[in-house]
């Protein structure tokens, strides 16, 4: 699994975060949760150490990237090498038809939120 996972999914993580769930299924999301959002901070971390590297910035000064501009074309550039990286983070002991199944039928995920997880499950 790639960075780029963890970042675009991110977002449907915090959802499922939410969602109701027998106990045993929410320990074990509540635990992988952990571990992704510990990998999500790193990421989010080097993202905006490379916004304040590209643009010359003091730390903690306010920066904008505007589109169009060499400076966010090199960022867009970096920071998609970057997303490119193989992730530690391994795989969900679950699959992705287990964890629909033990959802509380009140609970709502949208297609595209299924296609984020979907690489974290097992198959």
């Amino acid at each position: 699994m790639k960075l780029g996972n963890i970042f675009q999914s991110y977002p449907a993580w915090v959802s499922v975060s939410q969602l109701k769930l027998n106990p045993q299924t929410a320990y074990k999301i509540l635990k992988y949760f952990r571990l992704l959002s510990a990998e999500h901070e790193l990421i989010e971390k080097h993202r905006v150490s490379l916004i304040y590297e590209i643009t010359g910035a003091d730390i903690n000064s306010r920066v904008e990237l505007t589109p169009d501009t060499a400076e966010f074309k090199e960022y867009v550039s970096k920071f998609g090498a970057f997303l490119q990286t193989d992730s530690d983070l391994v795989k969900l002991d679950m699959s992705l038809e287990d964890f629909i199944t033990n959802l509380d039928p009140s609970n709502k995920l949208s297609t595209n939120d299924l296609v984020l997880l979907e690489p974290f499950f097992k198959e």
